[in-house]
């Protein structure tokens, strides 16, 4: 039995609809890198001695950002040490390693409020 041609349009009309819906709505997913660091489970190998490198002399409205190592899957790698820009009202806490059962766990750097 045939569909009558005006039904299979209708049917074209909404498929072809919900094609554009999916394609537009897949379209709105925004991905956001995570910033550099280990987030996994805890690492077994410990993490080398931190590099020591001098820290230079302060900049105006800078917070100087030790480097550290990082652990890529496979090795630790050194992520360099840079300056970012201060935020009034906070300190920048470094990056580090912690030592828990199983191994170790990294904690990334971050601003924390300023005790008043």
């Amino acid at each position: 039995m045939r569909m009558p041609l005006a039904r299979s349009g209708t049917v074209c009309r909404y498929a072809l609809l919900a094609a554009v819906l999916v394609i537009a709505v897949s379209g709105c997913y925004v991905y956001e890198r995570p910033a550099p660091g280990y987030y996994g489970g805890a690492v077994v190998v410990a993490p080398p001695a931190p590099r020591v490198i001098a820290e230079p002399p302060p900049r105006d409205g800078y917070v100087w950002v030790p480097g550290y190592w990082n652990w890529n899957g496979n090795r630790y790698v050194w992520a360099g040490q840079r300056w970012i820009a201060a935020r009034p009202g906070y300190h920048w806490v470094p990056a580090n390693w912690v030592q828990v059962s199983g191994g170790w766990q990294f904690a990334k750097g971050h601003w924390e409020p300023d005790a008043n």
